[in-house]
């Protein structure tokens, strides 16, 4: 996430496609997120989604939910 460009506009299906893209991911995080429901979304997004929600709590990140986009600043 540190390498994404600042001050634009970025999708989130942007931010997941270089997460998945990055080569970093485990089988672990592969497997399905079950925490808070049963679903096949992997743990690699949810985790995302935590650390985009956090940055959004610290105001390092702005959230247009209109239009799905995150602002890095």
């Amino acid at each position: 996430v540190s390498a994404l460009p600042k001050n634009c506009d970025i999708p989130v299906e942007d931010i997941l496609d270089r997460v998945q893209k990055s080569g970093l991911l485990s089988a672990a995080d592969l497997e399905p997120h079950t925490q808070s429901r049963p679903t096949s979304y992997p743990r690699w997004k949810a985790r995302v989604q935590g650390v985009l929600w956090e940055l959004k709590k610290k105001n390092r990140v702005f959230h247009d939910p209109i239009r799905h986009t995150y602002t890095f600043v």
